[in-house]
C-alpha cells in the first residue's frame, strides 16, 4: 500500500499532498457530520429566522468595525456576554428538542444489539396492518364518518 502511495506522490509531485492519517480523515468525517446536522436542524426549525437576525446584527457590527464607530463597538464589546445568554434563551426550545431527539436515537444499540434490526422489523407497519387500515377507511368513507388514525412510530402512544 505504501509503494502505491509513494508512486502516486512521485507522479504527482507538483501537487501538495498533506500527510494525512486515518485519524485525520475520521476527524474530518465526524466534524462534517456534526456541522451538517446542525445546519439541517437550523434550516428545519425556527432557528433559521433567528440565525438570519443574528447574521444581520453581526453584519452591522462588522460594518461598524470597518468604519471605526467606537461607541457602537464599545457597547457591543460590553454586551457580548448578555448576547450569548440571550441566544441561549432564544434557542432554548430548539436546543431542548435537539437534545431530546439525540437522546431518543439509539446509536450504540445498533452495534451492541444484533437483534436490533429484527426488533425494528417487528415494530414496522406490515402488509396486514396496511390492509386493515385501508379496509377501515373504506368502510368509514361509505358511511361518511371521519376518524383520527394514529400510528405509533418512535414515541409510544401511551
Amino acid at each position: 500500500m505504501d509503494a502505491i502511495w509513494t508512486a502516486i506522490k512521485s507522479a504527482l509531485s507538483w501537487i501538495y499532498f498533506p500527510d494525512l492519517k486515518w485519524t485525520d480523515i475520521l476527524d474530518i468525517l465526524i466534524i462534517t457530520y456534526i456541522v451538517y446536522n446542525i445546519l439541517l436542524w437550523i434550516k428545519t426549525s425556527r432557528a433559521w429566522t433567528l440565525l438570519k437576525g443574528i447574521l444581520v446584527v453581526a453584519f452591522f457590527l462588522i460594518l461598524a468595525a470597518l468604519v471605526k464607530l467606537n461607541t457602537i463597538l464599545w457597547i457591543a464589546k460590553n454586551l457580548i456576554n448578555v448576547f450569548l445568554l440571550a441566544i441561549i434563551i432564544l434557542f432554548q426550545p430548539e436546543l431542548r428538542r435537539a437534545l431530546d431527539e439525540l437522546g431518543r436515537k439509539n446509536y450504540l444499540s445498533r452495534f451492541f444489539n444484533p437483534e436490533g434490526s429484527k426488533n425494528l422489523e417487528k415494530n414496522s407497519l406490515n402488509d396486514r396492518s396496511i390492509y386493515e387500515l385501508v379496509k377501515t377507511c373504506t368502510q368509514l368513507s361509505k358511511t361518511k364518518t371521519g376518524a383520527l388514525i394514529v400510528i405509533e412510530h418512535d414515541t409510544p402512544l401511551g
